[in-house]
């Protein structure tokens, strides 16, 4: 393929990747996103796919939905690159986004920064909480929380959450008995 050709493949896919923001149907915004990543990809273009994914990340009509789907995207290609500070540093700056804050928490926990999960854990629970969204999110977090207690042998907080989980709902057997074995046998 001549370079000419190349190039203007190259612009007409960021082009339309950015245009891409209006669609309605996700197939095509799901479309130009691999082609246009592929051919970047495939030239050593990443740079200017990096650049176009900013630009559309930095529009102010840019919805949650359209938003999560470009930050995946970039953390996709600096991962591909190796850039771990990129991608650390983009998770940190969008840690309102309960994915990206379980990734972070993930990592965490990988690295026994127990207190820096435990409060990524309860922040999120908060937020989630007030708006009263994602409740299966919520439940997986305070799961987490009991897990990283269990780690530490923090009995009160065992207790707290297990309760909270076993008596929720239709109540959890799993969660009733580890709230229940944190009692002493009479």
């Amino acid at each position: 393929m001549p370079l000419a050709l190349k190039e203007k493949a190259t612009s007409f896919l960021l082009k339309e990747l950015y245009n891409g923001t209006n669609y309605e149907y996700d197939y095509y915004r799901k479309k130009i996103i691999e082609a246009s990543k592929r051919i970047c990809l495939q030239f050593q273009k990443e740079e200017e796919y990096l650049a176009t994914l900013d630009k559309i990340l930095s529009k102010k009509n840019l919805s949650g939905y359209d938003k999560r789907i470009y930050t995946a995207e970039k953390i996709s290609i600096l991962s591909q690159k190796g850039d771990t500070e990129g991608v650390n540093k983009i998770i940190d700056e969008n840690l309102e986004d309960p994915e990206l804050r379980k990734i972070k928490i993930q990592a965490c926990i990988e690295k026994r920064d127990l207190k820096t999960a435990k409060k990524l854990l309860e922040e999120g629970i908060k937020t989630l909480t007030q708006k009263g969204r994602n409740q299966n999110m919520i439940k997986e977090w305070i799961a987490v929380l009991i897990y990283i207690a269990e780690l530490e042998k923090d009995i009160p907080t065992i207790r707290h959450y297990a309760k909270k989980i076993a008596l929720e709902d239709k109540g959890n057997i799993e969660y009733y008995e580890k709230w229940r074995n944190t009692y002493p046998e009479k």
